[in-house]
């Protein structure tokens, strides 16, 4: 979509796997038109992972935007969602 000029607005992230140990994220986005002179960049992790990238976009100088956290009734299981931009 990027190329398209849009950008995402928001972010639903879900998991798509209940089988113990899996990784398996699914997210859906809704989009806007780019804004001039933004960047922007998204992520789907467990919050460890995500802390992590955090660090990284700070360094490049965006904040967050959009940040979603659900958590799997069953298992317990966290994942994140987030959007950042400039």
């Amino acid at each position: 979509m990027e190329l398209k000029g849009f950008m995402p607005a928001t972010i639903d992230c879900r998991f798509d796997s209940t089988a113990p140990g899996s990784h398996a994220y699914g997210s859906r986005f809704t989009w806007k038109p780019i804004p001039r002179n933004k960047r922007w960049q998204w992520a789907v992790g467990v919050p460890e992972y995500l802390a992590t990238d955090e660090i990284q976009m700070q360094r490049k100088g965006l904040h967050p935007v959009f940040r979603k956290s659900v958590r799997e009734p069953g298992s317990g299981r966290t994942i994140e969602c987030s959007i950042w931009t400039n």
